[in-house]
């Protein structure tokens, strides 16, 4: 006699693999200053989606198939807005933008003030130590940097943490833009954390 099969059994083991494929494939590229919206759509804290990202938690398989749905539309949205935003400029910019220059304080936050992009070796051995200086806690990398002096350039940048993982990017200057995006949050959560410790903040 063969054996029963049970559709249910096989649709919770095919949900399990899955969620488990996409835990490895996302582990380490998601800084916890970005797990909390996406969690919070699975019904989890940011500090529960990191542990289950990280191996050190396992969810019932339906939460763990709706994070990782969750970050995967997380991703999908940025991606658009992003493009969006190449496509219609970068209001109040540089009107050469391309490589990292410097911090610069306005309207009550840091940003990354850009220039033109890297032409050589040189410009981005230069910007590679910019970034260094002033995102400590940070190892910048720039793949193809020789490409410049040829018909084809095109170099990949890319910047790694402890603590927030792997950023990549398609400038030095978009690069540093998603750090200081990644580093306001942080300084953010600090504050609130701070301020609930005094008492003055009720945690949700």
């Amino acid at each position: 006699m063969a054996p029963q099969v049970s559709l249910a059994d096989d649709v919770e083991r095919l949900s399990v693999v899955l969620a488990g494929l996409a835990r490895v494939v996302l582990a380490g590229q998601l800084p916890l200053s970005r797990l909390g919206k996406a969690a919070a759509a699975a019904g989890l804290s940011a500090e529960q989606a990191g542990a289950f990202l990280r191996g050190e938690a396992v969810l019932p398989s339906r939460q763990s198939v709706a994070l990782v749905g969750a970050f995967l539309e997380q991703a999908r949205a940025a991606q658009v807005s992003y493009m969006e935003t190449l496509r219609g400029g970068h209001a109040g910019s540089d009107s050469q933008r391309g490589s990292y220059q410097a911090k610069v304080p306005g309207e009550g936050r840091v940003r990354a003030r850009g220039g033109p992009l890297e032409t050589g070796p040189a410009d981005v051995e230069a910007t590679l130590g910019r970034l260094a200086g002033d995102f400590p806690g940070w190892r910048f990398f720039a793949e193809g940097a020789e490409s410049l002096s040829g018909e084809k350039p095109k170099v990949t940048w890319q910047a790694r943490h402890a603590g927030h993982g792997q950023v990549d990017g398609v400038t030095s200057l978009e690069v540093a833009e998603k750090i200081q995006a990644i580093e306001a949050q942080e300084a953010e959560n600090a504050r609130i954390e701070k301020q609930y410790n005094a008492g003055g903040l009720a945690r949700r």
